[in-house]
């Protein structure tokens, strides 16, 4: 039975973590300062500025916090400061057996992606919680005001991950930005449904192999990546396949697949969509999700009852199946 974090009130406690990579002090505070104009009370754990090269501090570290934001009572909900590198080396430090019990006692939800994705993904493997895929604290909120009240990211992005957290976007077909009005269906033309799994592609490949291994048996798996070319893009689909990752999944939603070349941008969903064809012929796959690093972005609930439809184009999210 999944874990669903319950809507979020004015006056939530959210703890800070920095699982991955190194964040300043500045960008941090102004993400703090956006989010706190929405309601939320803030407590930035121990280890969240400390560096060590290119991760915040030591494993040991970022481990105990993760772990008291995840486990502390006080807290409603966890939002990491940005992705980089490192959260799949908390994985073995992580007692989830005390994660599991505190939430099912106190469900929270955990916000953050890219890297992240290793986290969430064992969060839901190991203890079946729900998290948040979608804008993090200092690399996202934290970065140069855009306007819409929402800091660092587009009004969409901000106000998608809000209605995300207080329960208003459950249900409903998710919204799509100004520049696309549905998702494009690339193979198979029946609605699907099953367990929205997945994140950031390298992320997951990089799993495999480990107990953690990803297993989208029965779900529906979204993907995005950053600045890959599609050779290496066509490498990590590979791995996750031969590892069984893809056996037996129904569809897949496939988000931005952007490459900057010279300063331009690529955009290899084409390429994406139809290697992942080859790998889950049975699949229905559909592209155009607003998911990725580049915005406006999708906040996904990793683990929800997710429904979708090609005839439709639609995505839609449900806390249970």
């Amino acid at each position: 039975m999944a874990i669903v974090p319950p809507p979020l009130k004015p006056g939530a406690r959210v703890a800070v973590v920095s699982p991955a990579g190194p964040v300043d002090r500045e960008s941090t505070q102004r993400g703090i300062d956006v989010l706190t104009r929405h309601g939320f009370v803030f407590d930035v754990l121990t280890h969240v500025f400390e560096t060590s090269v290119y991760l915040a501090g030591g494993d040991r570290g970022r481990a105990e916090d993760v772990q008291r934001a995840l486990t502390d009572d006080r807290f409603d909900a966890v939002i990491c400061t940005r992705g980089g590198f490192g959260s799949m080396r908390l994985l073995p430090l992580l007692d989830f057996a005390t994660i599991h019990d505190a939430c099912r006692r106190k469900p929270r939800a955990l916000i953050g992606f890219s890297d992240i994705s290793a986290l969430q993904w064992a969060l839901w493997r190991e203890c079946g919680l729900i998290t948040f895929s979608g804008p993090q604290l200092a690399r996202g909120f934290g970065g140069d005001d855009r306007g819409g009240g929402c800091g660092g990211v587009d009004e969409f992005t901000g106000r998608r991950l809000l209605a995300m957290l207080d329960g208003s976007a459950w249900r409903d077909p998710l919204p799509f930005p100004p520049d696309r009005d549905r998702l494009q269906a690339s193979q198979g033309s029946h609605p699907v449904a099953g367990p929205l799994l997945g994140g950031n592609l390298a992320v997951l490949a990089a799993l495999a192999g480990t107990r953690w291994t990803p297993v989208f048996d029965g779900a529906v798996v979204v993907l995005e990546e950053i600045d890959e070319p599609p050779y290496r893009i066509d490498r990590t689909l590979t791995q996750l396949a031969l590892a069984g990752a893809f056996a037996g999944a129904r569809g897949f939603v496939l988000g931005e697949f952007i490459q900057h070349v010279d300063g331009r941008p690529r955009d290899h969903t084409a390429i994406v969509a139809a290697r992942v064809a080859e790998l889950a012929p049975d699949a229905t796959i559909l592209t155009g999700a607003p998911y990725g690093h580049v915005g406006p972005l999708w906040t996904l609930p990793l683990g929800a009852h997710a429904a979708l439809d090609p005839a439709a184009g639609t995505l839609t999210v449900e806390p249970a199946g």
